[in-house]
């Protein structure tokens, strides 16, 4: 895996379907301007670098962990497919070890 995306610059982008589950989400550096630019448009919702108060203790989800459970607990994901994604994603994030540790498990259970 390349650099992690320091929790400061970390954007999640994700989509969802009628029933408001998770269909497609991705993981990206907020710094990264030419990368925002080709996303632009592709993803219908968005939370984290450019949202006020992100890594504050302000509001629970302001934070990679906090974020992560609200989109699956609240919202849910299409598939299990989606949600290991979705843990994939989130394991780009420099705190996110609890991301890394959870999939790492459910890769030795395929």
């Amino acid at each position: 895996m390349s650099e992690r995306i320091p929790d400061e610059n970390a954007q999640i982008l994700w989509n969802d379907n009628e029933a408001g589950k998770i269909t497609d989400i991705c993981v990206v550096d907020y710094s990264d301007e030419e990368l925002q630019g080709r996303l632009a448009g592709t993803f219908s919702n968005s939370n984290g670098a450019d949202t006020a108060g992100w890594l504050s203790d302000q509001y629970p989800i302001a934070n990679p962990a906090g974020l992560f459970a609200d989109l699956a607990f609240r919202f849910g994901f299409e598939s299990p497919a989606v949600a290991k994604e979705c843990l994939r994603e989130f394991a780009q994030i420099e705190s996110a070890d609890w991301a890394r540790k959870m999939l790492a498990a459910i890769e030795t259970l395929d």
